[in-house]
């Protein structure tokens, strides 16, 4: 799940609440019954939803570039590995070549050792 997910769900969560709690509010304040500490109560709710919804948002902000961070180091590792083993199969092709040159200069080395003695 990203951190756009994860915020879209966690806005959506918070929204509903504060709607819930607006529903609250409307119904204490249309009762002439209910009174006015309920009504502060239900505000206080609010205002901290509210405030717990930027601290969230604020957190899937500061994961958001995190994950970024770390795919852009992931992106610098894996381009390093591949230069790494491209480099590596091209020495690999070097040695065989050296290997084979190798190889042949001992084959004439040795009919040039074979003439030499006749």
């Amino acid at each position: 799940m990203t951190g756009g997910e994860i915020a879209a769900i966690i806005t959506a969560i918070v929204g509903a609440l504060i709607g819930v709690s607006g529903v609250f509010i409307s119904i204490a304040t249309s009762h002439r019954a209910a009174k006015k500490d309920e009504v502060d109560s239900l505000c206080r709710m609010v205002e901290t939803l509210q405030a717990e919804n930027a601290r969230l948002i604020a957190r899937i902000e500061t994961l958001e570039s995190d994950l970024e961070q770390r795919e852009q180091r992931i992106a610098m590792l894996e381009k390093s590995l591949r230069e790494t083993t491209e480099a590596r199969q091209e020495r690999e092709q070097r040695i065989k070549e050296l290997e084979t040159e190798i190889a042949e200069l001992s084959t004439k080395v040795a009919v040039l050792e074979a003439k030499r003695r006749r």
